[in-house]
């Protein structure tokens, strides 16, 4: 995503020093903050946020709040951008490619939370113009317009 601060950098076995030097000077040229990750299922930041989505979404289902309360609840924890509203950008079909990639590798923990769809066809099957289907679109979950600015 673009308005990421981080990149995760994942070295092949056959990456040179050289090749390594040069992705994380581009990464500082470009102001990004550079993550070594090794090559495991979901790298560094999928496999911690995933999980962390997957609980935002079921305090949703569940009534404990909405959807913009959980994102303001991560702002009160120093984050920029909730993890729905970061779901959001990144798109309930990736979210559930990673859920499964995650599931199929370490196990039910990763297990998706049910608006994240019971299969691949459920989630495409209702789709924005820009191609991506939105949590505020999904089992009920609504996101209340925006009455300020997001924290910066």
């Amino acid at each position: 995503m673009p308005i990421q601060q981080g990149v995760e950098i994942i070295r092949g076995l056959a990456t040179s020093d050289a090749t390594y030097a040069t992705v994380v000077a581009l990464c500082r040229d470009l102001g990004k903050i550079e993550i070594p990750a090794e090559d495991k299922a979901g790298f560094a930041i999928n496999r911690m946020f995933v999980p962390f989505v997957n609980e935002a979404i079921r305090v949703v289902e569940e009534g404990i709040a909405s959807v913009d309360d959980v994102d303001k609840c991560t702002y009160c924890l120093g984050h920029k951008m909730g993890p729905l509203m970061t779901a959001d950008f990144v798109g309930l079909d990736t979210m559930l490619f990673i859920c499964e990639v995650l599931e199929d590798e370490f196990g039910s923990f990763y297990k998706r939370a049910r608006c994240c769809g019971g299969s691949s066809s459920r989630v495409s099957s209702a789709p924005r113009p820009d191609g991506l289907l939105h949590l505020g679109e999904v089992q009920g979950l609504r996101r209340q317009p925006r009455r300020r600015p997001l924290p910066h």
